[in-house]
């Protein structure tokens, strides 16, 4: 088994060692940064792991490495053009490596069509949101049949929430404070909406009280006639006011980025005010994600379930790290055999196992814990069906 993780970040660190555990063996990192690398190199140490580093995807030996998946763990925006490029390389070499892009990425008709037309398998969004609810979203509808909508949550939120948010950044260099155009599916419509809106507060077992707010559903999610549910949301959990703060703050004009000039110097306004309500915390402070859904019949019955991880002591990775890595590494497993060549996005039918392998190993490994509410919605693999919704 040879693979490759481009980006030596959190997830790429929380990748290599998920992949590791699982019989994957040791990767190869790809990391222009030298800080990025130093920094990857101590933190896998930590987990017994001593991977080769290279510079630059464009120096590495492809042909000599034929690697089985290459993964990229890193923004779409950063690494779009270096995956195009891999692309005509292996089209060349006559190799076809699975290939998976983690986190969110909104792909333009070229791009859909180039990799749609590629010899190679590429998964662009995988991880945990998108990726693992995408595929909980797919296992609902195909189980349930009499399904009529699907709500997701998902989010990370400080175990010690402090004021004035109650919530804090722990990577990347600013707070997911924008603005931006939600999607959802409405009686088998697309509506687009605006984040910060459409909020509701939910009680999740084990922590009480959250605020859930529309945010993460891609555009393809929304239109996938595929997924014969007429009504879809994918929700965001933060502790409550956060939404309607945001709100507030943008409305003020406090988190744009005009500058302004005090006593000879230019200050960004947004930046200042998310320094000052959003402080950056170590990577250890503590951190429990969350992942749920929400299932209701044509018959009003409604079933949950709730995932929660506060991370394992024992591993040198973030709990948001291994929510992530896990089912990326879940998307590999499913793609492998998969006959069909070209472009598939996280709600596709193909990866409808990623749900169910990643939620049976949630389950065993003692660091996630999962509660369902009775028999109306039984998505544990290994255990009988529940009834229908």
């Amino acid at each position: 088994m040879s693979w490759v993780i481009v980006g030596a970040g959190p997830m790429g660190i929380a990748l290599a060692i998920e992949g590791a555990e699982r019989g994957l063996g040791v990767p190869l990192f790809v990391e222009r940064s030298d800080h990025a690398a130093a920094k990857a190199k101590a933190g896998l140490a930590q987990a017994g792991l001593e991977p080769e580093f290279a510079g630059d995807l464009d120096h590495v030996d492809l042909l000599a490495l034929d690697a089985d998946v290459i993964y990229f763990a890193a923004p779409w925006i950063a690494v779009r053009n270096t995956l195009m490029g891999l692309l005509d390389r292996l089209h060349e070499l006559r190799l076809a490596p699975v290939i998976i892009g983690l986190g969110s990425a909104r792909l333009d008709a070229s791009d859909k069509a180039r990799l749609a037309n590629s010899h190679c398998k590429v998964l662009i969004g995988s991880g945990l949101e998108p990726g693992l609810v995408e595929s909980l979203i797919t296992k609902v509808a195909a189980e349930h049949p009499g399904c009529v909508s699907i709500t997701t949550f998902c989010g990370g939120i400080p175990t010690d929430p402090q004021p004035p948010l109650f919530f804090h950044r722990q990577f990347g260099s600013r707070p997911h404070f924008q603005r931006r155009e939600t999607f959802r599916r409405d009686n088998g419509a697309v509506r687009v909406g605006e984040r910060f809106h459409e909020t509701e507060l939910i009680h999740v077992p084990g922590v009480g009280l959250l605020e859930a707010f529309d945010d993460a559903m891609l555009p393809d999610t929304a239109a996938d006639l595929r997924i014969d549910v007429p009504s879809i949301a994918q929700k965001t959990l933060r502790w409550p006011t956060y939404a309607e703060s945001m709100r507030l703050l943008h409305g003020l004009g406090l988190l744009g980025d005009r500058e302004i000039r005090v006593d000879g110097q230019t200050i960004n306004i947004g930046r200042a005010v998310e320094a000052a309500i959003c402080p950056e915390v170590p990577a250890s402070t503590p951190v429990q994600v969350l992942v749920g859904l929400r299932a209701v019949g044509a018959d009003a019955g409604e079933g949950t379930i709730f995932l929660s991880c506060t991370g394992d002591a024992q591993k040198a990775v973030s709990p948001m790290g291994y929510m992530t890595a896990l089912p990326a590494i879940s998307a590999y497993e499913c793609l492998k055999s998969t006959p069909r060549e070209g472009l598939y996005l996280p709600s596709d039918p193909a990866l409808l196992a990623v749900a169910a392998i990643s939620l049976e190993r949630f389950a065993s490994s003692g660091s996630v814990q999962v509660s369902q509410n009775g028999a109306t919605l039984n998505l544990i693999a290994g255990e009988e069906d529940g009834v229908s919704l």
